[in-house]
């Protein structure tokens, strides 16, 4: 994994004098690239239907066995690892962009759900994990009667 340097904060007001900061510019890429504290970011879309919650999460080049999801307490939590490949014998890595580590993403979750209900499905590189709603928080159709 990759560190991620800043600069010094005694240097920016020199740079910034100007409007100037060429380091600003690489932090934003290092910290979109390799996300806060060089952690993997992952990309992930969280949706709703009247029965379920969806987390969809951006899991290229993972296979399941690399991949674990939990729920605790209310939260939805995605979690994996990438190592590097292991090289066979008399090969080396002349150039490298693919990140490797961990990463770990939580969601907390609106209102109560159906904890033995959670299911999850790789495909395609797209991790989609499914939360049935509970009964109680489901939209449900009133009848109106009249006399």
């Amino acid at each position: 994994m990759l560190p991620i340097l800043r600069t010094s904060r005694l240097a920016r007001p020199v740079l910034t004098r100007w409007g100037f900061d060429p380091f600003e510019d690489i932090e934003r890429f290092a910290t979109r690239a390799f996300g806060e504290d060089g952690v993997m970011p992952v990309r992930v879309d969280f949706r709703e239907d009247a029965n379920s919650y969806f987390l969809e999460v951006d899991v290229p080049g993972f296979a399941k066995e690399d991949l674990e999801v939990t729920l605790e307490d209310g939260v939805l939590t995605v979690s994996g690892e990438r190592k590097h490949e292991a090289l066979q014998e008399g090969e080396n890595i002349l150039h490298s962009e693919r990140l490797v580590g961990r990463f770990s993403r939580g969601v907390r979750l609106p209102d109560q759900v159906k904890d033995d209900t959670v299911s999850a499905e790789l495909k395609n590189g797209v991790l989609t994990v499914t939360v049935s709603k509970a009964d109680e928080v489901k939209p449900r159709r009133i009848e109106v009667k009249s006399n």
